[in-house]
């Protein structure tokens, strides 16, 4: 089992871990160049903001990232685009906006 299959096991058994910190997790994971596992590991414990900026930021998947905004509910959508100076200008002006605005 190489690394990133025993991490991804570690995060299907974090909910039995008490005191797990999801955040430092998440943290730590960016920084030791993990993306894809800090990025199930936020949609799990559903830290939407830092999903999205996981996409963005270390993936550069501003497709993903759209589309996963398309199927967020409105209130959610709404709470991102107040946080949105967060995000890469390119994000905001080029796949984004016409849908915050729309929905927001």
């Amino acid at each position: 089992m190489n690394a990133t299959d025993k991490l991804q096991k570690f995060i299907d058994d974090s909910d039995t871990f008490p005191g797990f910190d999801v955040d430092n997790a998440i943290k730590l994971l960016r920084a030791s160049d993990y993306p894809k596992v800090a990025s199930r590991l936020s949609l799990k414990y559903k830290r939407t903001q830092v999903f999205l900026s996981i996409l963005m930021e270390d993936v550069k998947d501003y497709a993903s990232a759209t589309k996963f905004l398309r199927n967020l509910p409105n209130d959610q959508v709404c709470a991102t685009k107040k946080s949105n100076q967060l995000y890469p200008k390119r994000f905001r002006s080029v796949n984004s906006s016409n849908l915050m605005e729309a929905l927001c």
